[in-house]
């Protein structure tokens, strides 16, 4: 349609300059082969044409550009709310290792299959803090990635490295549910309570990860989060 529409605009202009009557009137009289004229034109027209597609091309190649943008900033909201839930079982984890070594971990789960932290003060207390530890989202990445390398080499090497950090975080995510299903972790118990400690503090490392690629994606920080 836009190209019709670009079509009769050109053929308007062609018939209402001030030369297309004379040019008309030499055809007419014999003095211009008709023939030269409709090459012309044809050639003009194939070249309207091309620079149509490439018009096109281009805006349809913006479009899904953005459209992807939207999705892998969704994704990445989602797993600012698995980082923020990850570091705060540690952050408990950690403090318990140092101060309380009566202190009672385990996983629990929910009725629809989600993780939660779960901690004791004392063996014998009825009551635990609990805290959701949401895995993290990959999904629309791995969908998405041939898309986003084949469109913009740049936003997939951002892009990229990112869900490069966030597999880091799945494993030490598995680590920690290991930990509190009981798991004999190796080499030691005491050793994976020494790296979980240390590990507590690596959350701002992370999130700048998260926020460097959403900050491309959106043109803002990112400070939302989704649960699901």
């Amino acid at each position: 349609m836009a190209f019709t529409y670009l079509t009769i605009f050109f053929s308007i202009k062609i018939t209402s300059s001030a030369y297309f009557p004379v040019l008309i009137d030499k055809v007419v009289k014999g003095d211009m082969n008709l023939l030269p004229v409709t090459v012309v034109a044809a050639i003009l027209l194939f070249i309207l044409r091309e620079l149509f597609d490439l018009f096109k091309k281009r805006s349809d190649k913006k479009r899904n550009i953005e459209a992807i943008k939207l999705l892998i900033a969704d994704e990445i909201e989602k797993n600012h709310w698995s980082l923020k839930s990850l570091f705060m079982a540690l952050s408990c984890l950690k403090e318990d290792f140092e101060e309380n070594d009566k202190a009672v971990h385990y996983l629990h789960i929910a009725r629809n299959g989600s993780e939660h932290f779960r901690a004791k003060e004392a063996p014998e207390d009825r009551y635990s803090a609990s805290q959701s530890i949401p895995n993290f989202h990959t999904s629309m990445y791995e969908k998405l990635i041939p898309d986003i390398a084949a469109l913009d080499k740049k936003l997939f090497i951002e892009i990229h490295s990112t869900y490069e950090e966030i597999n880091e975080l799945i494993h030490y995510r598995d680590t920690m549910v290991d930990y509190l299903t009981g798991e004999d972790l190796a080499p030691s118990n005491e050793i994976i309570k020494i790296f979980l400690s240390a590990f507590a503090d690596e959350e701002n490392d992370y999130y700048e990860h998260l926020n460097k690629t959403y900050k491309l994606l959106k043109y803002k920080e990112l400070t939302v989060w989704k649960l699901r």
